[in-house]
């Protein structure tokens, strides 16, 4: 019973937490859409680059001027000239995405782990193994979440023409 009402409070404090995150998430607003912000890219950032042509393309900037922008993709560096550009995205991955992932995923691998053992026979005499148990399915868990959390990119427009 004892350690019922912890893993219980676990739960509580994980899930008070993970609301916070998903509160500052909402927060976030995306930068308005003018060449200037375009100018500011840093080579080596991830951007989605979309033609007026319709012609899609990810890759890293290389450089920026007041008329293009070079970016680097896996097989090739086209240059877009800004009159042919319908819009850039940067592709962002930011830590409220990863602890987001990282809340959850704890979150996910304490209940699994607990729920495994409480079902399993002779569960509660096994205090020191049952607490590893769960304390090593929570960091686990946290873990993969926040790799899985830290692959998701979200893209955020900087520019789009007039």
């Amino acid at each position: 019973m004892k350690n019922l009402n912890l893993m219980l409070a676990a739960i509580v404090l994980l899930l008070t937490v993970s609301g916070a995150v998903a509160q500052e998430a909402a927060n976030l607003k995306n930068p308005n859409g003018e060449w200037s912000n375009v100018q500011l890219l840093q080579p080596g950032q991830m951007i989605y680059v979309k033609s007026k042509s319709g012609e899609s393309f990810r890759g890293t900037v290389d450089k920026v001027t007041e008329s293009s922008i070079i970016v680097v993709g896996r097989k090739r560096a086209p240059t877009f000239e800004r009159e042919n550009i319908s819009k850039i995205n940067l592709a962002t991955v930011n830590n409220v995405t990863k602890t987001l992932g990282g809340v959850l995923g704890g979150i996910g691998g304490l209940i699994g782990t607990t729920a495994i053992i409480v079902q399993s026979p002779g569960g509660e005499g096994r205090s020191w193994f049952n607490i590893a148990a769960i304390v090593g399915g929570t960091v686990g868990g946290a873990y993969l979440g926040r790799a899985l959390g830290k692959k998701w990119r979200k893209a955020n427009l900087i520019y789009q023409a007039k």
